[in-house]
C-alpha cells in the first residue's frame, strides 16, 4: 500500500470512529498487530457493532508495562484508549466498527 493509499484508508478508518472520541496526536502508518486468530477478532467486532451499532467500543487486552499515553493509535486511522491494568495486563477501548474497517483492508496484522 502506497503512503497516499495509507492516508486514505486511514481517514476513512477515523471517519467510521464515534464523533466524540479524541484524536490522538500523530499518525500511525504500520499495521496495528492483534495476537489471535483474525476470524475471532472479526467476530468480536462484529457482534459489538451488530448489538450495540456503529459507535461500539470493545476491550482488548495488551501484556506489559502501562503506557506513557492513555490515548493512541491500534492501527492507522483506529486509536485506543488505555483503560487500565487488569491482573497485569492493559485494557485498550477500540472502537469497534474502524476496527473492522481496518481489518478488512489489511491494517491490523493477526497471529502469534
Amino acid at each position: 500500500m502506497t503512503g497516499g493509499d495509507l492516508h486514505r484508508v486511514a481517514e476513512e478508518a477515523w471517519r467510521k470512529v464515534p464523533r466524540d472520541w479524541p484524536r490522538p496526536r500523530g499518525d500511525k502508518r504500520r499495521e496495528g498487530r492483534y495476537e489471535g486468530d483474525a476470524r475471532q477478532l472479526r467476530g468480536l467486532l462484529e457482534a459489538a457493532v451488530g448489538r450495540y451499532g456503529p459507535n461500539a467500543w470493545v476491550l482488548l487486552v495488551k501484556a506489559g508495562p502501562a503506557p506513557s499515553n492513555t490515548l493512541s493509535w491500534f492501527a492507522p486511522g483506529v486509536p485506543v484508549m488505555y483503560q487500565g491494568q487488569d491482573r497485569g495486563d492493559g485494557l485498550y477501548k477500540v472502537p469497534a466498527q474502524a476496527a473492522l474497517y481496518a481489518l478488512d483492508r489489511g491494517l491490523i496484522r493477526c497471529g502469534t
